[in-house]
Parts: structure tokens; sequence; C-alpha cells
């Protein structure tokens, strides 16, 4: 059990802090089983699989290891790729520099777990300050009987097939010898975010000739200029900031000089585009005034917050318990993290850490979830949560935007990103859903995750029409009508026995064909918007054993059924776009809009799967133009009896 783990429980296992959980000496050590003194050779047995449960992987496998399609035949234990193997090779490498006597990983290629020469990372910062010298913390193997002549490290960082830089760095080369180097990497100058990658190889002379010993080290990183908020317009800029100033003052580090207040009111936010609430500073004393504010097209990004705050109904809780060091994009085309690749996300520096106290997921929809982070409990949280509301918008963080700045470069640019989206955003259009549907299980869904709708075909929002509804002339003669405007139309549970209703709907003769009733969930496919917020957890109603050997559902029993075991059959690869595998989810183009043809059974799930379904069809209806409302939440006063 490693010290962050026991310090923020729901984390599950925190990489690579929580490697480094053995103790020399007369400390105890916590292990699996019982506790001990490292006061002798030490071997660890067979290990590195914490649990049966694939949610506690989640912390450092992320949402992949939902995917059925990918690590169905057990490749999450055997493939080089995996991210499982990945972890399995960083526990080795710690364990081998600490000094541990024996070893037996029992997944994996053992020469590629644990080679007996070689060179691999011990820390994973994958973001650099351009124009500064950093080091990269490796560990160099040479455990044979063997001197290696001349060792050194061959290091060179490449952009676009270039070698920007070269540089040598001397190492040990004695035998049965496991040694930690720092390599001081200098970065050049760029003016922009700018991809590279970074090589380094352990080289030693034999035969009259350099040779390779091991496998080459290769990483991607990224080279980022410092921020610089100058250019932003801040004179309308309000700054709520009771933590001694912290956030002014880094703002001013950037070049943002912005003005600061220690309280809120009507007055203060008069003329202000944007409210910035500050690291460490609870807002719930002025949530009347910003909720309004907010409503009426304002702009609000709330930083970093150690305890829970109240502003409105629907917003996601910080969780006291809950840190994270790999952090994944959930909704990848939105504005504030579309030009960063996923990886810059994770890893933060100087401690690996790079959000804490993260916002639990809701059951509702309204919220868009732009990254996302697992722990015990799975998927189920997100440091940067966006909450449009009336003409405006609201930005929950928790990534270490202002506690990093100096360390950490993809601070400062996440913390610019989210000042110009709200700066620049416009309220998408919304409408209330017009449903057609004869199914109470429909209707409760569609109010548990807050979705406005109306009964009436009149109006301009998408048409969700259910398998429980029969159509009639009048009604096909709108829907295409909808389509013809540009319009969405959201098709939900037809199957054989209805879905010829749905022929002069879908331009094409409907067939639907038997898919693998093996499979138990669903998993994504591609980065749709449609699917924006959306995780293959969510869709993950089954428990299986991830240490399963002969199939991925091997032993597995579903929570709820995933959909039909009837998929529709497109007549063409360019009729539409299938959003998960199986293809219970597919976008099809049509006309000037799109149809969503939806085989996901959520309203034969809600007794079982309230949570995920909710935030499923909520996100799914907002995604589409959907309004979401949420009742006001109701309060009570607490008094002693």
């Amino acid at each position: 059990a490693g010290d962050v783990r026991n310090e923020f429980p729901n984390s599950s296992l925190v990489i690579p802090n929580d490697l480094y959980w053995l103790k020399k000496g007369k400390l105890n050590t916590q292990a699996w089983r019982a506790e001990f003194v490292w006061d002798r050779p030490l071997v660890i047995g067979e290990y590195w699989d914490y649990s049966q449960d694939p949610d506690k992987m989640t912390s450092y496998v992320g949402d992949t290891i939902y995917d059925w399609q990918r690590w169905r035949y057990d490749r999450i234990k055997t493939s080089p790729d995996s991210p499982y193997i990945d972890t399995l090779r960083k526990a080795t490498d710690v364990y081998r520099l600490q000094g541990v006597a024996g070893l037996n990983p029992w997944s994996g290629d053992r020469d590629d777990v644990m080679p007996r020469r070689g060179v691999r990372a011990l820390d994973f910062h994958p973001n650099f300050f351009a124009g500064q010298t950093t080091s990269r913390t490796m560990v160099v193997f040479n455990e044979t009987s063997n001197v290696l002549n001349y060792a050194h490290l061959q290091c060179r960082l490449i952009v676009d097939g270039n070698t920007i830089w070269e540089k040598k760095v001397n190492v040990n080369g004695s035998p049965d010898l496991v040694q930690k180097v720092d390599v001081p990497i200098e970065m050049p100058m760029v003016n922009e975010n700018t991809k590279a990658t970074l090589t380094i190889r352990l080289l030693a002379w034999a035969g009259g000739a350099y040779h390779q010993m091991g496998e080459r080290h290769r990483e991607s990183v990224f080279i980022m200029p410092r921020t610089d908020l100058k250019p932003l317009d801040s004179k309308e800029i309000v700054l709520l900031d009771n933590e001694g100033l912290t956030t002014t003052q880094a703002l001013a580090t950037m070049g943002m000089d912005v003005k600061s207040v220690k309280k809120i009111s009507q007055d203060t936010l008069t003329n202000a585009r944007l409210l910035i609430v500050g690291r460490h500073t609870n807002p719930t004393a002025f949530r009347d005034d910003i909720v309004a504010y907010v409503k009426a097209g304002g702009r609000l990004i709330v930083l970093p917050q150690e305890s829970a705050f109240s502003l409105t109904t629907g917003l996601p809780e910080p969780d006291a318990k809950h840190v994270a060091s790999r952090v994944w994009e959930r909704t990848s085309q939105h504005p504030i993290v579309q030009s960063f690749d996923g990886e810059q996300f994770s890893y933060w520096r100087p401690d690996h850490i790079t959000s804490k106290f993260n916002f639990t997921k809701m059951s509702v929809g309204g919220l868009r979830y732009l990254l996302d982070c697992g722990g015990l409990a799975g998927m189920d949280w997100s440091p940067l949560v966006e909450a449009p509301l009336g003409s405006g918008t609201m930005l929950l963080c928790q990534m270490r935007v202002i506690d990093g700045l100096n360390d950490e470069p993809m601070a400062g640019a996440l913390l610019e990103a989210m000042i110009q989206y709200a700066l620049q955003y416009k309220a998408p259009t919304h409408h209330p859903l017009r449903l057609l549907a004869n199914s109470d299980a429909v209707v409760q869904v569609l109010k548990g995750a807050g979705v406005a709708y109306t009964k009436q075909l009149q109006g301009e929002g998408t048409i969700l029409v259910d398998a429980s509804y029969e159509l009639m002339p009048e009604d096909i003669g709108e829907i295409n009508s909808t389509l013809a405007r540009g319009g969405n139309v959201w098709l939900h549970g037809f199957d054989k026995t209805n879905v010829n209703t749905l022929r002069d709907v879908l331009g094409f003769e409907p067939v639907m064909i038997e898919r693998d009733k093996t499979v138990l969930t669903a998993a994504l496919t591609g980065d749709d918007p449609l699917l924006g917020g959306l995780a293959n957890f969510d869709f993950f109603w089954a428990k299986i054993r991830s240490g399963a050997r002969e199939d991925y559902f091997q032993g597995a029993s579903a929570t709820a059924p995933i959909g039909g075991l009837d998929v529709l059959q497109l007549p063409a690869l360019e009729t539409g776009t299938p959003l998960c595998t199986p293809a219970l989810m597919i976008k099809i183009p049509r006309e000037s809009g799109t149809i969503f043809f939806d085989g996901i059974s959520w309203d034969k799930a809600y007794a079982t799967q309230p949570t995920r379904v909710c935030r499923i069809v909520g996100t799914l209806a907002m995604n589409l133009g959907a309004t979401i409302e949420l009742t006001p939440q109701r309060e009570f006063k607490y008094f002693p009896i």
C-alpha cells in the first residue's frame, strides 16, 4: 500500500508514487497480506494483479480496461502495448532499483518486463519548458556478470525527423549493477506546443565497435513556451480571491493584471464578461449572485477547491479522498483540450500528481466531462467539467493549474485555454426533446436525467422516437421535414419485429442481423462529438474477472442487458458510422440532418444501473441539442431535538 493511496484511498493505485511502498530498516512495511521488516534479502513472488475488479485498475490503465474488443483474449496481460504491462514494467524497475533480491512478475514477456540490460525512465513528466535544461531520471541495468566497457547513454531529441539535441552521458559499466542516472536535457526555444521524440539507449564497446545493450528507450515529449496572458483582455475579468491573493499573484506572474475582490455582489459583476473563483476560495456564500450572473450570459471559472461548494443543482462535488496522476481526455474535440495531446494531461511536475480532490461524476445530464480519471469505483471522477447554465457557462477545474505554474508547463497552458474559451463562449441553441414514446420506462429515464421534453411534434428540437410508439404518416412527414432542415432524429429500441416501420425514415430497407450474444458490454469507437463526455465505463453493465485467461467475458455476468441480440446492418459502409461495438449505436447522415440509431437498452437498465443510464441519456440528449432542466434542490434546516 503506497503513501498516496493510504492518504487518498478512493484513488486506488497512483503511479508511480505508490510503487515506492517498500521501506528498508526497522520500519514496518505494509504488504498485501502482512506487515514485515525488510532487514534481509527480499524475494517477491508472483505479483501484479491487485484486483480481479477492472474498476480498481482504471487509475493507471484508464478507460481502455473496459474495451472488450481490444482485450478479449487475455491481451491485457500479454500485449507489449498494454497499459497494464507498461505499469508492470514500472513496478519491476522500482523493485530492482530498490534492491529486491528476487522477482517473479507473473504477466508479460520476461525479457520485456525485466531485461538484464537496458535503460528505462523513472519519471514520466511529458511536458518540458522551452529554453530550459531539465533532467529525465533514468534507471540503467547491467544485471550480468560482464563489464560494459566505455558504457554510456546516447540521448537524442528528434522533431519531425531531425535531431535537434544530442548528448552522451557516461554511466558505470560494472557487472551486477542497477543504477539511477539523471540525464540533463537542453530544450530548444519554441513558440508553440511542439511534440518531440526522446530516445535514450545504452551503448558499450565490444569487438571494435559500440553496440546497443538492451532495448532503446523511446517516448513522446512536449516542448512548451511559458504562458503569457498579456494578450488577453483582463479589463472585463473579475477575480474572487480570498486565499491571501494566491491566484491574483499567480496570474500576475503570467502577465495578467486582474481586478481582485473578496466579496461578490450584483454591482461587482456589472459589465464583467468572466468571473474567476480563485484557488481555495469557496464561492458558496455568493451563489445567488453568481448563478444569476451566469444565467444571464456570464462565464465562470472555479479553480481548484479543497472543500465542497454549492452553487446550483446538478453540480459535482470534490472528493477529498481522491487524487490522480493519470488523466484522460473525455471530450477530445472541445476547444479547451483539442489543441493538446492526450498524454499532456498526465504525470504533471513536480510529483506526478496532476489533479487533487477530483469531482465525482453525476447521474444527470447538462455536464460536459472534458477530462476524467479512474479510482476504486472505475472512471467515476473528473478534474475538468463544463456546466452550461442559461445563456452562460461554468468551468469547474481541479487540475493543478495554480500551484503547478512554476514547475509544470501545461498548468499555465490549460489555464490560458480555459480563459480564452470562457471569454469567447457563445451559448448553443437547445430545445426540449420532442418525444414519441408509449413507455413509462423511457419517460422515467428522461426525467431522471433532467431532459426537458414535450409530447408534441411542434417545434424545432430533436425528435426521439421509441419503438413503443406506432408511427403515423404525419409523424414520418415531420421527421423527414426535420432531417431536411438539418435537425436530429433519435431512434431507440427497434428490433427485427418493428424496424420495417422506419423504412421511409432511414431511406433504405432496414435489416437486422444477429450479433455475438456472448458480448455483455459496449465499447465506444472513434471520438464522435455525439459521444463527447461518455466513456466505455458508462456502458460497462457487467461483472467480469480481469484475471480470466480464456476470454474477456469468461465467468462474467450482466448487471443489465446492454442491448438486443440484433443490430442494424448498413447497406454500405458510407451509409453510416457505428459508434460502438457491437454496433448498437449508429450515426446515419440523412438529407441535411442526422439519425442516431440507438440500440442500447437504457430503458430496461434503470433499475440496476440508474447512475450510468441517466448520465448516458442526459449526455446524449445534450449533445443532440436537447435542453437539460434539473429540479431545484431542496434545502433543509437542521436543528437539535
